[in-house]
């Protein structure tokens, strides 16, 4: 598995994966008109295409009086109508989506426990990982680093086990932390683990054990040890400042979700998140109660389009010249847990959140 480590993303992930990351760097070279001017023509772009070939768009757009022909701007995004989870659960997945050859089937449930399911398209992850790449590179992220990922993993009686496509040990969330540290200080003596990866609270559940009953494990990755990300779950500061304080190396955190139409990071401070405008639009869109909602539009979806989604999120914007430049969460998931028989803490996030058991 070693070997693969070697083979260039971009070889792997195909000329998308390229593309995404150029599309980044030549978003962040443009003016202010000419980010107007890439947003509003992808929006035309997925817009026109939804009407034409999408049943559920084209009636939603008819009953409420909106036709693409109404776009002759930008500030004309406004308005297109926006649509919610809920809406589109009203809708048989075929009447909101167009074949494909290779569409993805994927679902999403987030903490309503009203899961959607949806398409993306077979590119989608390509693009996907070209951005979180250039995300981990601000850490100093590269191919031959290797991580351990704490992503809430049943493994079975295996407390570790590497996953070569990724570079990385994942560790399995359902067995006893005494039983991951043992396995990992073996690892240790023949790898270096670069970055930490995964769920805040299943990350500050280990620091915790590191720091209480082995920091002996602090002392073996602290030779190595470069940074850790942050993922799915809001990065309270309970979890992240003792992470922090153990481990002793900086922390990014972003935002993302299912649905593939926001994708934000903390590009400059913590909990501040800085949209990518290549990977989807992002906008602050205010409510009857003066709360602005966090509504994103991906300009790739053409199988399940999200059109000025609605994600649910409650946001403070910052605006850049009529866009949004960043924005804080006023309302973010926090990391709980069950226990187990044995005493085991596993996290809601790992076991429920990700996985859309029933018993959610």
């Amino acid at each position: 598995g070693q070997f693969i480590t070697l083979i260039p993303f971009s070889w792997r992930l195909g000329p998308k994966y390229t593309k995404s990351k150029m599309e980044i760097y030549r978003y962040q070279g443009m003016n202010s008109f000419d980010q107007r001017r890439y947003v509003f023509d992808r929006i035309c772009s997925i817009v026109n295409y939804a009407y034409q070939h999408n049943n559920f768009y084209r009636e939603f757009y008819r009953q409420r009086g909106f036709t693409p022909g109404q776009l002759r701007e930008f500030d004309d995004i406004k308005k297109i109508p926006v649509v919610t989870k809920a809406l589109l659960r009203q809708f048989s997945l075929e009447e909101r989506s167009t074949p494909q050859v290779g569409r993805i089937l994927v679902n999403t449930g987030g903490t309503s426990g009203e899961p959607l399911h949806f398409y993306l398209e077979r590119n989608s992850f390509a693009r996907e990982w070209g951005h979180m790449h250039y995300i981990w590179s601000k850490l100093g992220y590269n191919q031959r680093c290797r991580k351990l990922t704490f992503r809430g993993k049943n493994l079975g009686e295996l407390p570790l086990k590497y996953n070569p496509v990724n570079n990385e040990y994942l560790v399995n969330a359902y067995r006893g932390l005494s039983e991951v540290v043992e396995a990992l200080s073996l690892v240790l003596n023949r790898s270096k683990i670069s970055f930490l990866h995964g769920y805040p609270s299943l990350i500050y559940d280990f620091a915790r054990f590191c720091q209480e009953k082995a920091p002996f494990m602090v002392e073996q990755l602290s030779s190595s040890l470069r940074g850790i990300f942050l993922a799915s779950e809001y990065p309270a500061p309970v979890y992240r400042d003792l992470i922090e304080s153990v481990f002793m190396v900086p922390t990014i955190s972003w935002y993302g979700h299912s649905e593939a139409a926001v994708l934000a990071y903390e590009a400059s401070a913590k909990y501040r998140y800085e949209p990518l405008m290549t990977y989807g639009y992002a906008e602050a869109v205010k409510d009857e109660e003066g709360r602005y909602h966090l509504v994103g539009t991906s300009y790739h979806n053409m199988v399940s389009p999200f059109i000025r989604y609605d994600t649910g999120d409650i946001i403070v914007p910052k605006w850049d010249d009529q866009i949004l430049g960043s924005f804080t969460i006023s309302e973010g998931r926090v990391g709980e847990f069950i226990i187990d028989k044995s005493g085991k803490r596993i996290s809601l996030t790992a076991l429920i959140f990700g996985r859309h058991h029933k018993v959610f």
